[in-house]
């Protein structure tokens, strides 16, 4: 028979034998509901359109349609606004208004001066509380003169 405590992160068991066992408690963190691109638009006519990236030229515009879904990939309802950063390799920053109406976005931005610019999962986190946190792919939009 065994004896079993905790101890910080482990559970300690102490067998009868005086051997003693330390197992690590998994830690993971639970899913989180992730972003996920549906359709990426340009005003740009001859834009370069594919998974994750797009190119334009400088003074179009890029729409992006997304869903929020729970990590069993159905829609989770929101309703709620949010500022979206995207940022720029060089270091400059925009923030564009990301709008869910009951699960779904639309977000369009122009963007007037070349550049490499991205969005990723840790800047759209970094102004929300823990608990609102989501998961997202990424998105490069590379502007062209």
């Amino acid at each position: 028979m065994a004896i079993e405590h905790i101890d910080g992160d482990y559970i300690v068991r102490e067998h009868a034998n005086g051997a003693v066992e330390r197992i690590l408690i998994s830690h993971e963190p639970p899913p989180r509901p992730r972003i996920v691109i549906t359709q990426i638009a340009s005003s740009d006519t001859e834009a370069l359109i594919a998974p994750g990236d797009v190119t334009i030229a400088a003074g179009e515009s890029v729409a992006v349609l997304a869903e929020l879904r729970a990590p069993d990939e159905s829609l989770i309802p929101l309703t709620a606004a949010f500022r979206m950063p995207v940022l720029s390799r060089d270091g400059r920053e925009r923030i564009v208004l990301a709008r869910f109406v009951e699960g779904v976005a639309e977000i369009s931005t122009t963007f007037a001066e070349s550049g490499v610019w991205q969005i990723r999962a840790a800047a759209i986190n970094s102004a929300l509380p823990v608990e609102q946190h989501m998961d997202f792919d990424g998105l490069d939009i590379y502007v062209v003169q």
